[in-house]
């Protein structure tokens, strides 16, 4: 890990940069299919990835964002108690970071299947940063997707695939050039934004706070 990065998050064990994809946008009826990874260390970087069976079908329209198909689900796929284990050990550390973009639709997935299988405890080692975020402070107009966050950093080897190790692997670049250009980074983890016109109905983390991000709102989030 570079200097950069002790100095903002010596407190962590990990910093672990993720991504899913599911079977639809509701964390808890639907399921997910694709997880991957970036997990940096004070010693090194690592990936993880795989994809996970589900008992839905995915349809065209996921299908068609994603290109993952139930054959590629059902021939590839590991079972859900496979990545349930695998789980329990990536995120074998006692403090860990967990950061994504927009992530906390990331987290409601990721929460109630670690509800399901009885590994709650292991939030417990959590804190978060969301960068989207943080984008959204430095880009105060819309849009504020993905591949808008990788050409405003000017990020050529990342891509926003909508595959989960590609998108978490362009999170990290752009976190990357955050760690290592800003200097208030410390003051989003467990802050994340929402658009205040669709209001706050959405899977909400114990130790976030949430406070309303408008578009084009000129003050930084943690000042408000």
């Amino acid at each position: 890990m570079n200097q950069a990065y002790l100095n903002y998050f010596n407190k962590y064990d990990a910093i672990i940069v993720f991504d899913v994809e599911t079977t639809g946008l509701n964390c808890f009826q639907d399921e997910i299919i694709d997880f991957g990874a970036i997990i940096i260390t004070a010693k090194q970087i690592d990936k993880y990835q795989n994809l996970i069976t589900s008992s839905k079908m995915i349809t065209p329209q996921i299908t068609s964002l994603t290109h993952i198909t139930n054959a590629m689900l059902l021939n590839e796929g590991i079972t859900k108690e496979q990545f349930a284990n695998d789980l329990v050990k990536l995120f074998n550390f006692e403090h860990i970071l967990l950061v994504g973009y927009n992530v906390n639709f990331d987290l409601g997935f990721l929460f109630n299947f670690l509800t399901k299988h009885h590994l709650t405890s292991i939030t417990n080692k959590f804190s978060y940063l969301d960068i989207m975020t943080i984008f959204k402070d430095l880009k105060y107009d819309y849009p504020h997707k993905l591949s808008d966050a990788i050409n405003y950093f000017h990020i050529t080897d990342g891509i926003n695939s909508h595959r989960a190790l590609d998108d978490a692997f362009a999170t990290y670049l752009i976190l990357d050039k955050m760690v290592n250009n800003l200097d208030d980074i410390y003051q989003y983890i467990n802050l994340f934004g929402y658009n205040p016109k669709f209001g706050q109905n959405f899977f909400k983390i114990k130790n976030v706070k949430y406070v309303p991000q408008p578009y084009g709102y000129h003050q930084k989030l943690y000042l408000k």
